[in-house]
C-alpha cells in the first residue's frame, strides 16, 4: 500500500517542475507541466511513461505533450531499476530484455509489489489536489511504458478516459478490466516489437471492447462504444513524429484522425 505523500516542487524551468511522491517509502519522481493559462473549466490531465531505460526529462523530449495540449497537466512519470534480485531481464516483443539497472515498469500485476500501479495512483491523488479533471485522465505509454498500459487498465482503468499504448501490447488476460478506448502504433520495421503482435493485441483489445472488425489504414479502426484505433507508420520502434499530435487528438475528441 501507498505508505505516505510527499509533495514538493523543485522549482519550475524550461524543462518542466520535478514533483517527488513518496510511494511505500521510496521516494518517486515525474516532470509537470502546468497549462499555459487558467480557465473557468479543471485542465485534462495527461500520465506519460517512457520505454525502458528511460527516463522523466528524455520523455519531454521525446513526447512533447506538453506543446501538443497547452491547456492541460501534464506529468512525465520516472520509472526506477528493477530489484536485480528478483528480476533480471524482462520480456518484451518475444525477447528477454536485459535489465541491467535500467529503469523499468512492472508488466504484471504484483511484480515488484505493485510499486509502480502506487506510483500511478499517486500522481492521480497529486492530480486531483493540484486541480486536474478526474473526468478527462490520459495515459499514454511508449513500450514498456505501453506494456505497463494494460497493467494499469486491468487494476485501475476506471480512472482513466483513455488509453494510448505506442508499440507495445501484453500477453496479459484482460478479462474484469473495464473496456476504454484505445489508441494504438507500431512501426512497419520495428523489429522489437513487430506490428504483427501489435496487431494481434489490438485485436484482443478490440473483442475485450465488444468492437466491430477493424478496416482502415494507415489508421486501422475498430469501431464501437469503446473504439480501438491502431496507427501503423513507417518507421521502426521509435513512433513517427505525427504519432505523437494523433495521441493527443485522439485523447481530446476521442478520434487519432
Amino acid at each position: 500500500m501507498i505508505s505516505g505523500w510527499l509533495f514538493c516542487a523543485l522549482g519550475a524551468q524550461t524543462w518542466g517542475e520535478s514533483i517527488s511522491v513518496n510511494v511505500d517509502g521510496q521516494t518517486r519522481s515525474a516532470i509537470v507541466f502546468r497549462p499555459s493559462s487558467s480557465g473557468a473549466k479543471k485542465p485534462a490531465i495527461y500520465f506519460v511513461f517512457h520505454g525502458l531505460g528511460g527516463n522523466a526529462r528524455a520523455a519531454v523530449r521525446q513526447f512533447h505533450i506538453h506543446e501538443l495540449d497547452q491547456s492541460a497537466i501534464v506529468v512525465y512519470a520516472e520509472g526506477i531499476p528493477a530489484p536485480l534480485k528478483q528480476e533480471r531481464s524482462i520480456r518484451l516483443g518475444g525477447r528477454n530484455i536485459g535489465l541491467n539497472g535500467k529503469n523499468t515498469w512492472q508488466i504484471m500485476p504484483g511484480q515488484y509489489a505493485d510499486r509502480d500501479l502506487h506510483f500511478v495512483q499517486a500522481l492521480v491523488k497529486w492530480g486531483d489536489q493540484n486541480g486536474a479533471d478526474s473526468t478527462h485522465r490520459y495515459y499514454i505509454g511508449h513500450s514498456n511504458g505501453s506494456v505497463f498500459a494494460w497493467v494499469v487498465l486491468k487494476e485501475m482503468g476506471k480512472c482513466f478516459a483513455r488509453f494510448v499504448g505506442m508499440n507495445g501490447g501484453t500477453l496479459l488476460p484482460l478479462n474484469g478490466a473495464p473496456q476504454r478506448p484505445t489508441f494504438l502504433t507500431t512501426g512497419t520495421n520495428d523489429r522489437l516489437v513487430p506490428p504483427a503482435s501489435v496487431e494481434k493485441f489490438g485485436d484482443t483489445l478490440a473483442t475485450h471492447n465488444k468492437c466491430s472488425g477493424g478496416s482502415g489504414s494507415p489508421v486501422k479502426t475498430y469501431a464501437g462504444a469503446n473504439p480501438v484505433y491502431l496507427y501503423e507508420y513507417a518507421g521502426g520502434h521509435m513512433p513517427s513524429n505525427d504519432a505523437y499530435a494523433m495521441a493527443v487528438k485522439f485523447c481530446q475528441t476521442g478520434k487519432p484522425n
